[in-house]
């Protein structure tokens, strides 16, 4: 067994004193430790005979330090030189550079609360700390979660919040959940134990509040969030707490467009001036499409008509057949009434709705979704089909149009009418009108 002493410092203490990373080569060390060494030296000699308990200090400093380099560098230990030993006329620039860079690095160490001081010849063992587990609950999708020091100047987690766990060291933080629609942000200053488990819910976008939504025009189509909500008037809106999309609507005008910000409990109205489009601008309405078809028959020659006698009037004769000119319109029943199907039922009833909306889903709902819920599936519907399910609405004598009957002008809507999804019942109601429905 060795007959060298245990150092009085550890590896770590002595990386800390001398002001090196742990990884630090022995080379480093040794190099840091002669520096350190010379500038104590320089100290050392500096004291007069009344500083003699500090002279003692020092020399037990420097032993500490020759020892420990020594002993884990492996190089041999080193020894204090007098202070004679830098001339006459007092240490060289080398060495007053030396000892300059070592007293840098010692008020830093100072500054930071190491120090060198002896210690039992046993090595301290390195405490571990135990972190602190922090856990995010409740629904927050699109919620950034930040983690900040106690004074809120330095950033030490930023992360999505929803379904959040972080370990962090023992200590006082201020957490923070924000979603960039909230007008407010939830907000904590926590202390945590070591090996703590805490758990936060936190709540934002919380409330609603109500807007009232008027224009300068008549009969115009208010959408908030892509909803349709009718016409804009004096009638108040709840909304939830966030941000929300509102647009107005109206044939010939440019649609106004606005974001608004709820706050909880809040209140307001909301103006919405309306500008008439230029002719250049305005866009044509769609034309029903009109198919030209010759009449069935030819004109009979005027020269080879010749009249009826009384007799002959007053015979049995058989009533001639005149067929309707073909326009390409549907005649009563193409759409509602065909082949292998039951009797349509009374317009307006339950029965009739459940199979007019099985009529519009199979044959216009191309994406399966179950609902007209596309441009693309409402404007396949033509005007000729929609007149025909007007006029056989109107056989069940409600007094009411069917876009008002069933709130595709606005009022209370019927969830799944004809088999329109609410949020495209304004276009689907803008094709009724266009087809010449009742509003």
């Amino acid at each position: 067994m060795s007959s060298r002493p245990r150092p009085a410092l550890a590896r770590d203490q002595l990386l800390r004193v001398l002001a090196l990373p742990n990884d630090a080569a022995d080379t480093a060390v040794r190099a840091a430790s002669r520096r350190l060494g010379d500038w104590l030296e320089v100290r050392r000699a500096r004291l007069g005979p009344e500083a003699a308990e500090k002279a003692s200090a020092l020399d037990r400093e420097l032993d500490d330090l020759a020892q420990s380099a020594a002993w884990w560098t492996g190089g041999p230990i080193l020894s204090k030189r007098a202070p004679t030993s830098f001339g006459r006329s007092g240490p060289g620039p080398a060495v007053w550079i030396a000892a300059a860079l070592a007293s840098l690095i010692l008020l830093v160490a100072y500054a930071a609360g190491f120090r060198v001081t002896r210690i039992g010849r046993e090595e301290l063992p390195v405490a571990e700390i135990s972190p602190a587990l922090v856990f995010i609950d409740g629904k927050l999708e699109g919620a950034m979660l930040r983690v900040y020091d106690a004074d809120r100047a330095e950033i030490f987690v930023e992360r999505p919040a929803e379904g959040a766990r972080i370990e962090l060291e023992p200590g006082r933080y201020a957490l923070e959940v924000r979603r960039e629609d909230c007008p407010e942000a939830w907000t904590r200053s926590v202390f945590l134990e070591p090996e703590s488990v805490q758990h936060y819910v936190p709540e934002i976008c919380m409330g609603e509040g109500q807007v009232v939504v008027r224009a300068n025009t008549e009969m115009d189509r208010l959408r908030i969030d892509d909803y349709d909500m009718g016409h804009t008037g004096s009638r108040s809106h709840r909304l939830s707490v966030g941000d929300h999309t509102i647009r107005v609507d109206k044939a010939g005008y440019r649609p106004f467009e606005a974001r608004v910000r709820i706050r909880p409990g809040e209140s307001f109205e909301l103006r919405a001036d309306l500008r008439p489009l230029d002719e250049a601008e305005a866009k044509a309405g769609r034309p029903m499409p009109v198919t030209k078809l010759p009449p069935n028959l030819p004109p009979a020659a005027a020269s080879g008509a010749v009249a009826f006698s009384k007799q002959e009037l007053a015979g049995n004769l058989e009533r001639p057949k005149l067929e309707p000119t073909d326009l390409g319109l549907p005649r009563r029943g193409d759409f509602l009434v065909r082949e292998g199907l039951p009797t349509m039922p009374d317009g307006g009833s339950t029965a009739w709705h459940d199979r007019v909306s099985r009529e519009l889903r199979e044959r216009f709902d191309s994406d399966g979704s179950g609902e007209i819920d596309r441009l693309a599936e409402s404007e396949a519907i033509s005007c000729p089909v929609w007149q025909e399910i007007e006029r056989d609405f109107e056989r069940g004598g409600l007094g009411l149009s069917m876009a008002h009957y069933f709130g595709f002008d606005g009022s209370e809507w019927h969830p799944g009418a004809l088999a329109v999804a609410r949020g495209h019942r304004s276009a689907v109601y803008a094709k009724m009108r266009e087809c010449g429905l009742e509003p």
